[in-house]
Order: C-alpha cells, then structure tokens, then sequence
C-alpha cells in the first residue's frame, strides 16, 4: 500500500527553541495528533513548523531554517505580522513544487497561512485544512492585540471558504458561518500519558483518611484559583485538603489567599510524570473555568480529559464549550465559591462506590472515545472523505 501523502504544518518546538513562546497546551494537541497519526499509520510526509522566538532586537532578526527530528524548522523575518507572512511565503512555496499532497492540515494558521492556503486550495486543488485550537478574540489583553484581530478578521471573512475545517468546538462553526464539512475533536489522550497513568506509583504517596482535593494547571484568574480557595474556606474542615499544581500569573496571591488555612497548600509546579502520581491519589479532581472572566466559547481544557482517564471523579464547571456527551460523565457545579463549595460537600457525602464507580466509567469511555489514536484516526478518515 503506497504511503498517503499530506502535509501538516504548525509550531512545534525543538531543542533549539525557546520555550517560553510555547502554549503548553498547544503542543500536547500537535504532538498528540502526529503520534496519534504515526500510530495508525497515517504519518505526513512531510512536518512544516515556524520556529517561536522573540521578536528583532531580542532576537535574531533572520530565523534561519533547520532541520531536526523529523520536522522542518522554516526560517522568517523576525519583525511583527512579517514574520507571519514570511513564513507563509517560505512554507507555502515549497507545497506549491509539489501536485501530488493529498491534503495539508494546518494548525492555527495565522491571516497570511490562512490566505495562501485558500490560494493553493483554488489553484492547486489541494484541500488546505485549517485546525482551529485556539482563537483569540480581540480586546482579550491575551497575547499580541494586533496580530488576534487581524486573524480573527480574516477568520471571520474567509473561514467559510475552505472546503474542510477542524475545531475544538462547535461555536466555532456557528460564529464564522462554516458551512462545508467540518468535524468536532476537542482534543484527545496521547499514547504516551495513557502508560504513564497506567504505570504511575502511587503507593510511595502517603495515604491519610482526609479528603484529598486536587487542581493542576495554570495559576490564572479564568481556571477559578480564587472560587476554588474560597470555595474550601467555606467547608470549614481541617479534614478536606485543597492541593493546587503548577505555575501563572497569580503565583504571588496565593499565599495571601491561603494565609491561615493549613488544609490549602499550594504545590508549585511538578513535571508530569510526578504530577500524574499526584493526580491518581486523589479524592477529587476539580477542572473550574470562569466563563465570566475569559470567555472560553472557543477552546477546551486538555487536562480535562487526562483528568477522566486517571480514575478519579472530577467536579467542573458547565463552561460554555463543554460537549453534552462529556456532561454525564461529570461532577457539574456553577461558577460562583458557594455553589463550588456546596458540590464539594455533596461529592464527599456521596458514596465511594458511586464516586468510584463513576470515575472507572470515566477511565473506560476515554479510551474506546477520546485516545489521539481514535482521534488522529477519525480526522485522517474524514479528511479522506470526499
């Protein structure tokens, strides 16, 4: 069987790259859907990636090409929207050499990658994919202001005319009139964290009869630090433990917001393998966005769904992109410390055998549904489809 021939373009880094210009969630979805695409024999033929560096002075003000692990590296003019259009031009005019790609899936693209690819879709009739992971809306004070409303400028005019679009959730769709095809993956669970879970030692944990309550993520005002600490204050009971994981913005309150409770303790930042040991001796995991905070209409947490294969129940907030397939599988609460507070109590006066119960249910329907290999497997399958 000859090797299906597509092209996938997007940011992923390399050993050379300067870390802190990665979205950490970012990289998890590309490299979950290229394993999970090697690991059903759908591999691209070819890996197209921009570099991430600061911008001229900080850094070099031309990103030479490389080549490493199996990905291009493509060089551009490091100057502001240049060097989004630089790169299109670079990447683009290398696809254009070619008439034999099936399809090119590309991650995030910026106005100029979404442009050109519209050109190669119309003259080279070539279908040029968009994965749409995260769109950023104007006035969002959420990374670079100017390049957000461009690309969401021309998102908003010429999403609609791509002949095949990936998203992260189905508002996407409605808001930017796609009508063609397009297919829901709100993200999936890399082979890799599947065995890490799986093989994770939690017996050198220290096992306590208190109830163990758990957050990882990014210290930021939209995943509701503040609602989850009052939300515990209000339980008032040295048996009930809040254990906060990782890093952000907010990394200086908590220590304001935590004085005087010593059932709150906040952990600092752990690396995953460590972090998964954590996460499965836990009595509750808790995934809290505030909608009214940072509209989350467009995106999707990923540790949710590492957070169902782990075992233990989860108690979340009913964000505005949460899926009602995912709805049954959740513990549901309101936004506000009280309600979080009073759904916590429930969840503790409830059954173990039911928690327990619930979160193997969990553990199950992830991985028959939401591996990146069935998720990979689904959107090469899709893209096939004439």
């Amino acid at each position: 069987m000859s090797k299906l021939k597509w092209v996938f373009i997007g940011s992923l880094r390399n050993k050379n790259s300067d870390m802190a210009a990665y979205s950490a969630a970012g990289q998890l979805a590309q490299a979950g859907f290229i394993k999970g695409c090697i690991n059903t024999e759908y591999e691209p033929i070819t890996i197209y990636s921009m570099p991430l560096r600061r911008i001229f002075p900080k850094n070099n003000l031309l990103v030479i090409q490389e080549f490493s692990d199996g990905i291009y590296q493509s060089g551009y003019i490091n100057l502001p929207l240049l060097k989004q259009v630089s790169f299109a031009l670079n990447i683009l005019s290398r696809v254009l050499t070619k008439h034999d790609y099936k399809f090119i899936i590309c991650y995030n693209p910026s106005f100029a990658l979404l442009l050109y690819g519209l050109l190669i879709q119309r003259c080279k009739k070539i279908d040029f994919i968009p994965m749409l992971y995260d769109i950023i809306l104007p006035n969002s004070n959420t990374g670079n202001a100017t390049l957000a409303a461009i690309n969401y400028k021309v998102y908003k005019k010429f999403l609609k005319y791509f002949n095949k679009t990936i998203v992260i959730s189905k508002s996407i769709i409605a808001d930017f009139h796609i009508e063609n095809s397009s297919i829901i993956i709100e993200g999936g669970l890399p082979q890799d964290t599947i065995v890490k879970f799986d093989t994770a030692d939690t017996h050198t944990l220290s096992k306590s009869q208190t109830f163990k309550i758990v957050f990882a993520g990014g210290l930021e005002k939209e995943n509701g630090l503040e609602e989850m600490i009052e939300a515990v204050k209000m339980i008032k009971s040295d048996e009930v433990h809040l254990y906060i994981y990782g890093s952000g913005p907010l990394s200086e309150n908590m220590n304001i917001w935590i004085e005087n409770h010593n059932n709150i303790h906040v952990m600092g930042y752990l690396e995953h393998d460590i972090l998964i040991e954590h996460i499965k001796n836990a009595d509750l995991l808790l995934n809290i966005r505030i909608d009214q905070k940072l509209s989350t209409k467009y995106f999707f947490p990923s540790k949710l769904i590492e957070y169902m294969y782990s075992g233990v129940p989860i108690l979340s907030t009913d964000f505005e992109s949460l899926p009602e397939e995912y709805k049954a599988h959740l513990y549901l609460t309101k936004e506000d410390p009280i309600s979080i507070s009073e759904s916590i109590k429930n969840i503790i006066n409830s059954s173990e055998f039911e928690r327990r119960g619930k979160a193997i249910e969990n553990k199950k329907w992830i991985i028959e549904e939401k591996s990146w290999n069935k998720q990979s497997n689904k959107i090469i399958n899709w893209a096939l489809d004439n």
